[in-house]
């Protein structure tokens, strides 16, 4: 019921204007949609202007994003946020009242429609992605950066008008409805909105290619400078087999269409979405380099966007979400990144094992390895506010190193039967919305579950301590040394083990 929902709404606006920490959201609206309409205006100040309708809500809160998904350190975006106004259904202004540096509650008295207008500037980039990016040749916006939302209204089916200039392509990975004015776009809820990237440039200003698995369109699009892409065919190619790789070693593709966004020459790193991703791609780069990374970030797809830590979605926008388990979303994406571009045969399994005997001198040659473990390296890293780890440790470099040691522990265990990628399967079938996520203790009961036996004690090692992770005995399980190089005389177990883990039998 709308009232009940409005009443608890009033509550929580009051909750956060005492200053009170976390609350309980309020249930999702069945009714109307709140949607958005964006504009980027030039000048010499560029700015987007954004209007927010939302339908039949008493004194609505609106709240701006404090960080983004997948970028795990404190951006603040509110402090961008100017010229908020708001009006009723007839032209009339509304007074708006600041609880926080994030919050604002508009004044309504009763339940009508509101329209509520305001601007976001260009903003700095994140340690993964742009934000709000406003050129005289194109925008890209990140949707935490410039979309506030109505509390306890998150969970709302939302739709999104982009005013781009005449004859500007624009590209998000959402359904669009053409109606008798514009394109609108739809979205089941503001986290779907704000995953979905929005890109609005000249078509002479884009470089787009395109490729079909399992039926389904993966659109490659090429911006800032895709003058500078000379080989283009190749990258697809090589996205293309990442992509029939990653899709039949997790059971099928998850989605109607995805988008790979390569910001040529651009900022940051790349940013993770359910079914895109934004990634910096430098002419320069080797093409294993290029696939290693774009197999990484569409391998989030299923890890952290569908097999997610239970606090990491729906999201908490202002108040950070802490997990000991980024070493699992961050570092064993990277170790399939690498299986996947091998499976792929787009490296030979001498360059794998290559890679990962230099990713053991790395880390051995680290001396936070005995002081941070994986699960503080996760957890602190809002302390650190570098989005990688602690105190020296990489939960990505010591978090891949971990999948490495589980997937043979769990191939020699089994008898060379089951491996990491059943896990992953594992958790997808139970955790993926619309279930919840998982705990920590419920992904090491996965693990010991496809072990068919308890593996607690050796996951605990490589997750809660410092002590030196077990290289030697679970390369010995694929007739490797601690060198990653074929022990002579490896029993035929251990040959055929590896033979499996490298060649995907």
């Amino acid at each position: 019921m709308r009232v009940c929902r409005h009443i608890i709404g009033v509550f929580l606006c009051y909750v956060l204007a005492k200053g009170a920490g976390a609350y309980a959201a309020a249930p999702p609206s069945s009714e109307g949609t709140i949607s958005y309409r964006l504009k980027p205006i030039w000048g010499n100040t560029p700015y987007l202007e954004i209007t927010l309708r939302v339908p039949e809500v008493q004194n609505p809160c609106l709240q701006m994003p404090v960080w983004c998904p997948g970028d795990y350190h404190v951006q603040n975006f509110a402090q961008y946020v100017s010229r908020l106004r708001a009006e009723d259904g007839y032209g009339h202004a509304l007074a708006i009242k600041r609880l926080d540096e994030n919050t604002w509650q508009v004044q309504t008295n009763v339940a009508e429609d509101v329209v509520i207008s305001y601007r976001v500037p260009q903003e700095p980039p994140g340690i993964f992605c742009e934000n709000v990016q406003i050129r005289p040749d194109q925008v890209f916006v990140s949707g935490t950066a410039a979309f506030l939302y109505v509390v306890g209204e998150k969970e709302c089916p939302t739709r999104l008008e982009v005013d781009a200039p005449k004859g500007w392509q624009v590209i998000v990975p959402l359904t669009p409805e053409q109606t008798a004015e514009s394109v609108v776009y739809s979205a089941e809820d503001y986290d779907a909105l704000t995953d979905s990237p929005i890109l609005i440039a000249a078509p002479a200003d884009l470089l787009i290619q395109q490729f079909v698995v399992d039926g389904i369109v993966h659109r490659v699009i090429f911006f800032d400078h895709p003058q500078e892409v000379t080989e283009p065919q190749t990258l697809t190619k090589t996205l293309q087999r990442i992509v029939q790789a990653e899709g039949e070693m997790m059971g099928g593709l998850p989605y109607s269409q995805y988008i790979f966004y390569f910001d040529v020459d651009g900022r940051g790193g790349g940013l993770e979405h359910r079914n895109s991703a934004r990634l910096v791609y430098l002419p320069e780069e080797t093409l294993t380099d290029f696939a290693a990374f774009a197999a990484h970030e569409f391998f989030h797809l299923w890890n952290v966007k569908r097999i997610r830590p239970k606090v990491l979605g729906p999201f908490d926008y202002v108040h950070p979400p802490h997990t000991r388990s980024l070493w699992f979303v961050e570092g064993v994406t990277d170790y399939f990144a690498w299986l996947s571009i091998l499976r792929a045969g787009l490296i030979t399994p001498q360059q794998f094992l290559a890679h990962w005997r230099r990713a053991i001198q790395s880390y051995m040659a680290n001396p936070a390895r005995l002081q941070v473990s994986a699960e503080q390296a996760s957890w602190h890293v809002w302390d650190a506010g570098n989005s990688e780890g602690y105190e020296g440790l990489s939960y990505y470099d010591k978090g891949a190193l971990i999948g490495l040691c589980l997937d043979l522990e769990l191939r020699y265990v089994t008898h060379n039967t089951r491996s990491l990628a059943d896990v992953m399967r594992l958790l997808l079938r139970r955790y993926a919305p619309p279930h919840a996520g998982y705990t920590e203790e419920e992904l090491r009961n996965a693990i010991n579950e496809v072990a068919a036996s308890d593996l607690s004690d050796f996951y605990n090692r490589l997750i809660q301590t410092t002590e030196e992770m077990p290289f030697g005995a679970c390369l010995a399980h694929a007739g490797l040394d601690a060198d990653c190089e074929p022990i002579p005389g490896a029993a035929e177990e251990a040959i055929a083990l590896r033979d499996r883990w490298l060649k995907g039998r």
